[in-house]
């Protein structure tokens, strides 16, 4: 993984959108993962991703869609890191991988949910 301290627009961006909790859950999951590479942090999407709704998954998207569209702020390069992890986030996630369906997560930005969005960060990142 990317050090994420060294990209400052990320880390802007999530001190300016999380709680101070949400900030501390986002430090753990930096420590967690900050060995792994770009494959393991895409299988690790796909994993959590199933946990995650349809609703906020969509939501997820619509964020990266305008992250995109930030001049200044994103290269060619993270346009193309944000299409990729939109691919992946689109890939049909309505029964996870024991058969069962997801459980509904209403909340945006919690648990499994707030996971996806960090390790989405890293992929771009």
């Amino acid at each position: 993984m990317k050090d994420m301290s060294a990209h400052a627009f990320a880390y802007v961006l999530n001190s300016s959108l999380l709680s101070p909790e949400e900030q501390e859950e986002f430090e753990k999951f930096r420590k967690d993962y900050e060995n792994k590479n770009k494959r393991q942090i895409s299988r690790e999407i796909l994993r959590i991703k199933s946990r995650v709704s349809p609703e906020v998954i969509d939501q997820h998207i619509h964020n990266l869609d305008t992250l995109a569209q930030m001049k200044g702020f994103v290269t060619d390069e993270t346009k193309a890191n944000i299409e990729y992890v939109k691919r992946l986030l689109s890939q049909n996630t309505r029964v996870r991988s024991a058969g069962k369906p997801y459980p509904p997560q209403p909340q945006y930005v919690s648990g499994s949910s707030l996971l996806l969005w960090f390790l989405v960060l890293v992929a771009i990142w």
